[in-house]
């Protein structure tokens, strides 16, 4: 089910922050802090780089990270 508000969301549930991207596969992306898989589409893992630092909100829905909103990434 998914939350039909951002503050239906536990706070355990919801990042917003500056990530660092620690490990990329086909079409999914892990940050530090042991944050992921997040699914991504597969040509934004293409370009993805370990070490990568992305302004990101994720919200964890369903056992799954989604991603709500992203900003800028930084090489």
């Amino acid at each position: 089910m998914l939350a039909s508000h951002p503050d239906d969301i536990a706070d355990d549930d919801w990042i917003e922050d500056y990530l660092t991207i620690q490990r990329v596969e086909a079409a999914a992306l892990w940050f530090h802090g042991g944050i992921g898989p997040v699914t991504v589409p597969a040509a934004a893992a293409k370009l993805a780089k370990p070490g990568w630092s992305v302004s990101i909100t994720l919200a964890r829905i369903n056992n799954r990270w989604r991603i709500i909103e992203v900003g800028n990434v930084y090489p």
